[in-house]
């Protein structure tokens, strides 16, 4: 997992395919908690998910 702020606050994860739904469960609500809202999720790609 990484923060970045060099273009806008993001939140990189990488996680196994098979654990996709638990991941994204888990990081939108740690971001919720920094208080923060989600605007997108994408791959590695850029692709939407």
């Amino acid at each position: 997992m990484t923060y970045e702020t060099a273009y806008g606050h993001q939140i990189r994860v990488a996680f196994p395919p098979d654990d996709a739904a638990t991941a994204r469960a888990v990081i939108t609500a740690a971001a919720h908690e920094m208080g923060c809202t989600v605007l997108a999720t994408t791959t590695h790609s850029r692709t939407p998910t």
